[in-house]
């Protein structure tokens, strides 16, 4: 499993990158430099460079997995990411947790939180929502609305960032 904090692994001349494995596939973070070395993007254009798109581009690694090469976020400190795929592992798919707990209601749990969906009558059929507290009705925000679990609103602003639900 991957770990969070590992030291720069280095080339045998000496170039830096670093590596993860995940159950699903790897995810290798270097330069242009090492990641061709590697056997990934070779012959072919990077994120950003003149003709390619700005931020990923998708090919496969020596042994054929398909792979995609992304910008890293300007605060990493290496230039590109790669993301392996490895066939028959991939990410668990959260549309499959959904699980129907009332008639027309259907619920996903996650870490801290559950999340419902469904109609407005179902859901306040099901006592999980007072009715007049859905997107669009008087008082609401106009696309989501955030309801803790107290049943109250959060007391941010209504378009403030800080209204949606935080773990923590």
């Amino acid at each position: 499993m991957a770990n969070g904090i590992l030291p720069a692994c280095r080339t045998a001349d000496g170039l830096e990158y670093e590596y993860r494995e995940y159950l699903w596939g790897d995810v290798i973070d270097g330069s242009k430099e090492v990641l061709q070395r590697m056997g990934i993007g070779t012959g072919i254009g990077f994120p950003g460079e003149h003709g390619h798109n700005k931020r990923k581009v998708s090919t496969t690694d020596p042994r054929g997995f398909p792979c995609v090469i992304t910008v890293c976020y300007s605060w990493s400190k290496f230039p590109f990411s790669v993301h392996i795929s490895h066939p028959g592992r991939h990410y668990p798919d959260p549309d499959d947790d959904w699980k129907e707990v009332f008639p027309g209601v259907q619920c996903q749990s996650c870490t801290r939180v559950n999340i419902y969906k469904g109609t407005a009558d179902a859901l306040t059929l099901a006592g999980i929502v007072l009715a007049g507290m859905f997107p669009g009705m008087p008082g609401m925000r106009s696309g989501r609305v955030t309801i803790l679990a107290d049943g109250t609103l959060p007391t941010s602003h209504k378009n403030s960032v800080a209204s949606r639900c935080t773990e923590g």
